[in-house]
């Protein structure tokens, strides 16, 4: 244990870093401090993160200390998060506050989200629409962009069948089942 935290304090360049990080993520000690190195050069090679701004950004979103940074996945996520909200590089995106967040939900749920208010965007003639709320729950979703949750389930779920969906989502896997009930579903 003691060797973790001394790993994490050189890497992080300060003792209350290391224990802030820590205290706020304890799976580091079970991931190692391997991981963090790993996920500290993923910030600096693959999102142009500088060592300043990896350490940053791992004290914003202490997940991101454990995720596997390198994979696909997350890299495909991080890109269209950046798109999405106008950042100019993935590393102003890490760093912005809450965005780090995101990175938890799955492009199948955060692809459907940005489709949805491209439409709501031309329906509504609002160009500027849009939330910060892309990775709540759905009901969270609904309320911020002013649409009940059926109109956004079916959606949903005809979005997932497109080929927008699957090539968005091609590193994903498939989408898990909605927890509740669908659109047009009897309770």
């Amino acid at each position: 244990m003691r060797s973790v935290f001394r790993g994490v304090e050189v890497l992080l360049g300060s003792t209350a870093a290391a224990q802030s990080l820590l205290r706020r993520e304890p799976k580091i000690f079970r991931y190692g401090v391997e991981r963090l190195v790993t996920n500290l050069s993923a910030l600096r090679q693959l999102y142009g993160c500088s060592l300043q701004q990896a350490q940053q950004a791992v004290l914003l979103t202490p997940r991101l200390a454990h995720l596997k940074l390198e994979a696909p996945m997350l890299q495909r996520r991080v890109t269209a998060l950046a798109e999405w909200y106008g950042h100019a590089s993935p590393a102003e995106m890490l760093l912005a506050p809450g965005c780090g967040t995101q990175l938890m939900s799955s492009m199948w749920k955060l692809g459907a989200r940005m489709a949805f208010i491209r439409r709501l965007r031309l329906e509504r003639a609002e160009p500027a629409l849009n939330t910060s709320y892309l990775a709540n729950t759905a009901e969270g979703f609904c309320r911020a962009v002013g649409v009940a949750e059926e109109e956004y389930a079916a959606f949903e779920q005809r979005w997932q069948a497109s080929p927008e969906a699957e090539e968005l989502c091609r590193h994903e896997g498939r989408p898990r089942a909605r927890v509740g009930r669908a659109a047009g579903a009897q309770p």
